[in-house]
């Protein structure tokens, strides 16, 4: 459910839900809730189970995060899988700040882990402040809030920043 503020997870009791509040605008970081999405549907494969992706029109949110499964699962290039979506589900159309986060996606995936990535670990939305997500942030040292904790990747090392309190 990527709509979670319109949406209840009606069903609660009957099907497992994984709700997210995504805004269907070109600022809104899809990209942080990827791989929590890929976890879900594929703890959900290997359940024999089947997953249903759904925002208000299956348009932009849903399909985004569709495609970016189907380019993880199969290895395929965003013009590639977008193409087999939209066959399927012609209105299947990302807005172009999802576009662009998922083109970024596939270019860094491509080059693989080159260079100094940070992540800072904050709540998905202030509307789920529990679900944590790992935001990406320009790797410099005024990005390192003291108040925060931050994942920092470089080739073959990650290290987890975060002042006690």
């Amino acid at each position: 459910n990527c709509v979670g503020f319109l949406y209840p997870a009606y069903f609660k009791d009957e099907l497992t839900y994984l709700v997210l509040f995504l805004q269907d605008t070109p600022a809104e970081d899809i990209t942080s809730v990827l791989y929590n999405v890929f976890d879900f549907i594929e703890a959900a494969r290997l359940n024999g189970g089947r997953v249903l992706l759904h925002c208000s029109q299956g348009v932009s949110r849903s399909a985004t995060l569709a495609i970016a499964y189907l380019m993880w699962k199969r290895s395929r290039p965003f013009d590639e899988v977008l193409t087999s979506v939209k066959a399927i589900r012609g209105v299947a159309n990302p807005n172009i700040g999802f576009t662009c986060q998922l083109l970024n996606w596939q270019r860094r995936r491509a080059a693989g882990n080159r260079g100094l990535s940070m992540y800072r670990i904050s709540p998905q939305c202030m509307a789920a402040p529990l679900n944590l997500v790992a935001k990406a942030v320009a790797p410099s040292l005024p990005s390192l809030d003291p108040r925060g904790a931050f994942i920092l990747q470089h080739t073959q090392h990650t290290i987890i920043w975060q002042v006690s309190s």
